[in-house]
């Protein structure tokens, strides 16, 4: 226990990490499992204050109405159609191909958080 006192830095720093690595999961297996397909925004779902396209698009003869994995901070009219990724049979959400590419602040925070962590655990007397 003594450990976690004093090492939460690292501990903060190692969960972070492995929820940012999630997230670039998320994206890499969207990209290769998913199906590129043109979505209609519909609506938006207003979770946490942050709004979640709602795509309604047809695959494979059947209609479907599904939200967005990631909210938007700058949402687009709805009617406005977008390439988006759809996993066959995952109805959770869809992922839009703006989204997919890995963003700059990722990679920033797993440095930060990478020399956070070393700080603590080698530099602390």
């Amino acid at each position: 226990m003594t450990f976690l006192k004093e090492h939460y830095l690292s501990v903060f720093s190692i969960l972070a990490i492995v929820f940012i690595c999630k997230v670039i999961y998320t994206q890499f297996k969207f990209k290769k499992k998913g199906k590129q397909i043109d979505a209609e925004i519909i609506g938006y779902n207003n979770g946490s204050n942050n709004p979640f396209a709602v795509y309604k698009f047809t695959y494979e003869g059947e209609e479907l109405k599904i939200d967005a994995h990631f909210a938007d901070k700058k949402p687009a009219p709805v009617g406005t159609v977008e390439k988006i990724y759809y996993i066959p049979g995952n109805k959770q959400g869809v992922m839009r191909e703006r989204d997919l590419s890995i963003k700059l602040w990722q990679i920033g925070c797993i440095v930060a958080f990478a020399a956070l962590m070393a700080a603590d655990l080698f530099l602390r007397k």
